[in-house]
């Protein structure tokens, strides 16, 4: 191809990739706006209060669909739904998991196979850290989140994760304590995926069978089961939601170990149904009694070291805290990358809950705990708050500009490049406009490494970077790919226009030799 052709060849291809990365990365986020669902009350009639309440939470924090359940006196007294959502519709529940986690232990407590402050090598005897202090580390401490583990010397949110258990236990192998055990708490989910394999080791049956012999079956939460990997797909369960320019965005879920931490997958109505069951002090409706109370108690009971964790103190699976008006309560959020939901008990002033208890579930990353103090505040008659507006579309903007610049400027200079090598004859000037595209695209591949660091505290590798920045924030991921690609698209035009200058310049230096020879060799003889 003649040099002229493949200059306008590489800028067309180039003008293509650039455009398809825009449509790529920006257009679903409109495509996928959330539109307005179906939103029912399970009560007499549609409470048009609290109608009114999810239509003002969607429009401060859209979601695809939601399902929430308002408890009274162990009665469902109200639903709201919206998208595809009915109070039967599976979700991912995250970290309301960990309840369940914490739940299945202190049934072993009971059965006297599991003591609480028991070194958790009585029961994982393979249990091992590099600087070797596993035996300080009790059963309690793991449900607290005071076993010294944290992200400063593991960094869980990262790929590839552990398949299960027992390879988090290989990982560990590895890995020192963070601080002394039982001297502070810091919440690290793989506490709950020990604890979630402590439940296999002393049952010998899986947790997910565990979970449904112990607790979901005897409650009839039929539509509720657990997934070990936090992407693995579960019956009747869609994709989940990122937010980009104020709209859900479908995006797979990072991989990542969800066992005993986040990987129940429930629904409204049986999260009502355990919700209720806490409430009761441990007794299904009917009167049996699954766990006893004084574990029960100490489920929903302050843990040593918790003080300040999360909220105003940390339990075993459970939150101290308060809603806005300073209400006393007891919950637990969840947050996968692109699942959200929140559940909350009301208590009395001896911590003891009151029947009162509300859920919602969604499957978009979002603020639900806004939304249970909303419906909170409806069935007990306490101040509305307002709800916090999501500020991601106006940031969005922010990197949406940015990478809008960079592909301008990259198709300037790809449609400029042949002219380059003659402008930039000095070496310095040469090899500064190589390197300047080799940095630009380098400054986008490590761009989600630093915005993992700012939001983990600890930077995550490429491999689990990138994804996890496609689940929380896509748009930054639009600018580190449009980084990358106008880097890499300058540079390659430039030294495409290099190489094609060499072999002109050969060409030209070699066709007046061959001349001067062949007058030379007609020359006649003197």
């Amino acid at each position: 191809m003649a040099p002229a052709s493949a200059r306008h060849a590489l800028a067309a291809l180039c003008l293509v990739l650039l455009l398809a990365a825009q449509c790529v990365f920006a257009a679903p986020a409109t495509a996928t706006a959330a539109e307005p669902g179906p939103r029912t009350d399970s009560s007499p009639g549609t409470d048009p209060e609290l109608t009114a309440l999810l239509d003002e939470y969607l429009a401060a924090q859209p979601a695809t669909s939601l399902s929430a359940a308002l408890i009274e006196d162990g009665e469902i007294t109200a639903v709201l739904e919206h998208g595809d959502a009915q109070l039967d519709t599976p979700f991912h529940i995250a970290s309301l998991s960990k309840s369940f986690t914490a739940a299945t232990v202190m049934i072993l407590v009971d059965c006297g196979l599991v003591d609480l402050d028991a070194p958790v090598t009585d029961y994982i005897a393979d249990f091992e850290l590099a600087d070797g202090r596993q035996d300080e580390i009790t059963v309690r401490m793991l449900l607290s989140h005071t076993t010294g583990l944290g992200l400063k010397t593991y960094q869980e949110n990262d790929a590839p994760a552990p398949a299960d258990g027992e390879e988090l236990l290989d990982r560990l192998a590895e890995v020192e304590l963070a601080r002394e055990p039982g001297a502070a708490h810091e919440y690290f989910s793989s506490n709950y995926s020990l604890a979630a394999l402590l439940v296999e080791r002393v049952t010998g049956s899986s947790f997910d069978e565990v979970l449904r012999a112990e607790l979901f079956e005897p409650l009839g939460m039929h539509d509720s089961t657990s997934v070990t990997a936090c992407g693995d797909p579960a019956a009747g369960t869609g994709s989940g939601h990122a937010l980009a320019f104020g709209s859900p965005l479908a995006v797979p879920e990072p991989p990542g170990l969800c066992l005993g931490t986040g990987g129940v997958v429930s629904t409204a109505g049986d999260l009502a149904t355990w919700l209720t069951f806490i409430a009761d002090g441990g007794t299904t409706p009917d009167g049996a009694r699954l766990i006893a109370e004084t574990s029960v108690h100490e489920m929903l009971s302050p843990q040593p070291a918790t003080e300040g964790a999360a909220g105003d103190w940390y339990g075993l699976g459970w939150i101290g805290a308060e809603l806005s008006d300073g209400t006393p309560v007891l919950s637990h959020g969840g947050a996968l990358t692109t699942w959200s939901s929140h559940m909350t008990l009301l208590v009395d002033e001896e911590g003891r809950p009151t029947g009162t208890a509300a859920v919602v579930l969604a499957d978009t990353a979002s603020s639900p705990a806004q939304l249970v103090g909303a419906m909170l505040a409806h069935a007990t008659g306490l101040d509305q708050p307002e709800f916090t507006r999501d500020g991601r579309p106006a940031d969005d903007f922010v990197p949406l500009g940015l990478s809008v610049l960079a592909l301008g400027l990259a198709l300037g200079c790809v449609l400029r490049a042949r002219r380059w090598p003659g402008l930039h004859r000095r070496r310095g000037a040469f090899v500064g406009g190589l390197l300047w595209p080799v940095a630009l695209a380098a400054i986008g591949v490590a761009l989600p490494v630093y915005l993992t660091a700012q939001k983990y505290g600890a930077p995550l590798s490429l491999a689990g970077a990138w994804p996890t920045m496609l689940g929380t924030a896509p748009v930054a991921v639009l600018l580190s790919g449009s980084l990358v690609l106008a880097g890499a698209g300058v540079l390659i035009a430039r030294s495409l226009a290099w190489a094609a200058r060499r072999r002109a310049g050969r060409s030209d230096d070699e066709e007046p030799r061959g001349e001067e020879h062949h007058d030379e060799g007609s020359r006649p003889a003197q």
